[in-house]
């Protein structure tokens, strides 16, 4: 072994770091000449000594091939597996945690199923809505106070996209993943009352400006369902077995001259046992993306209406 590699591990063996906490070390047992290494670093949480090689002797010129690794790229590698460890098992509980809040829903879904009742608040009651459906399986509401008055709110719902949310195509496209479907050849870009009519949707009530009932019977389970549009009174009356009535309505209230309320509720009434049992099973798992979409849609609408109204102000 060359002098300066036998002075070099002398220093460091006489080097003695007084500190418990120490953790890294570097090793010069491969540097076969004083260019290989010039820095030699100790450290630890609480304590760094640094040690300088200085040349022993003249007349080193020659490169080793040998590569000493420094320790702070060490340290960084194994911090870096540590994040990736640690990122891996979030992740994973997390997905654990998203299945057993999912299945979670499906059972609650599944028992509070046929048990749905009126709504006990004035303001969500619908009398146009009770002709149609007035007992049913199912029933979901939800409203979102809108900073716009009521025309200006009902006209941004009327116009309101679905496709236009990135979520609410996941969701779509999931189902049809799933069900092994197809997709709707609907032109995207149509608003929400000309998109439901083109599927197949009828118009079963209507107040210009205020609210629109909408109206099918169709098999919902079924990979492609096709909505039947009937005509009001038909509707009120179908019970044809193996299918499900569905009746929504997109309605908004006005609360003052520069504050409304936009609300949609959905109603759901098989017509026999059998639809009940397929349905049933259906809605339970397809509850929570049904709920997500109804939210998602009003707040399109919530910041189409504030900024149509905002616009209008300024002009």
């Amino acid at each position: 072994m060359s002098d300066w590699g036998l002075s070099a591990r002398f220093l460091l063996s006489a080097a003695v770091v007084q500190n418990s906490s120490l953790t890294q070390m570097a090793m010069l047992s491969t540097a076969t000449s004083p260019d290989d290494v010039t820095l030699v670093t100790f450290s630890g949480d609480a304590y760094h000594a640094r040690f300088r090689i200085f040349l022993l002797r003249k007349g080193y010129g020659r490169k080793s091939s040998n590569v000493i690794e420094p320790i702070a790229n060490r340290g960084s590698k194994m911090n870096s597996k540590h994040y990736i460890r640690s990122g891996a098992r979030w992740v994973g509980a997390g997905t654990v945690l998203a299945a057993a809040v999912y299945a979670t829903s499906v059972g609650a879904t599944w028992y509070r199923y046929g048990h749905a009742e009126r709504s006990t608040d004035a303001e969500d009651r619908d009398p146009d809505l009770d002709q149609f459906i007035p007992f049913f399986d199912v029933a979901e509401r939800h409203r979102v106070l809108v900073a716009a008055p009521a025309e200006i709110t009902f006209s941004a719902a009327c116009d309101m996209s679905l496709q236009q949310s990135a979520v609410i195509r996941a969701i779509f496209r999931s189902r049809e993943l799933i069900l092994g479907g197809k997709p709707d050849k609907v032109i995207p870009q149509l608003g929400l009352i000309a998109q439901a009519k083109a599927l197949g949707w009828a118009v079963l009530a209507e107040h210009p400006g205020c609210c629109v009932i909408f109206g099918a019977v169709t098999q919902p389970w079924l990979a492609n369902p096709i909505f039947r549009a009937l005509a009001p009174s038909e509707f009120a009356t179908f019970h044809e077995p193996g299918y499900v009535k569905i009746a929504w309505t997109l309605r908004v209230d006005s609360v003052d001259a520069t504050k409304s309320v936009a609300r949609t509720e959905t109603r759901v009434l098989t017509t026999d046992v059998v639809a009940r049992t397929k349905f049933r099973r259906y809605w339970a798992f397809v509850l929570p993306g049904i709920v997500l979409i109804r939210r998602i849609a009003l707040r399109l609408v919530k910041a189409e209406a504030e900024r149509r109204a905002k616009k209008e102000k300024l002009t």
